[in-house]
């Protein structure tokens, strides 16, 4: 289990593709690897990996947003198995962003990680104005 985890984890960190993590992410399933352990110990510590080589500067904003384009590509695979899973409610969260950020990235592998750790994520959409409705 731990090497396809592993696997996981350094290929986020080398930047080797979405369709290389998609590819481990369904052969993890296929050995029956939790879900949760996938986002916490191969996704969650991949972008670990990746957070301490852009704050070293070894990596930049290009190599940030290839990073979150393949947790999303993670994503389209777990997202719905996340949902499917018994997953103790420890609380929900109210997350948004700022007004005018162009990117919400940031905001969304932190809902993917914080949901896969058994929080609800409600995230109000801005209505016309700028007051915040559901």
């Amino acid at each position: 289990m731990g090497d396809i985890l592993g696997e996981i984890s350094s290929t986020i960190r080398d930047l080797g593709g979405s369709q290389k993590v998609q590819d481990l992410i369904n052969n993890a399933l296929s050995h029956n690897i939790p879900v949760s352990d996938i986002v916490e110990k191969g996704l969650r510590k991949g972008l670990e990996q990746v957070g301490a080589k852009y704050e070293a500067g070894e990596y930049f904003l290009a190599e940030l947003l290839f990073a979150a384009s393949m947790i999303d590509g993670a994503m389209q695979i777990l997202g719905p198995r996340l949902k499917e899973q018994a997953i103790e409610k420890k609380g929900t969260i109210l997350l948004g962003t700022v007004r005018g950020d162009m990117h919400d990235i940031g905001k969304n592998i932190f809902k993917m990680l914080v949901e896969a750790a058994g929080f609800e994520v409600d995230v109000p959409r801005a209505e016309p104005g700028g007051s915040l409705g559901r």
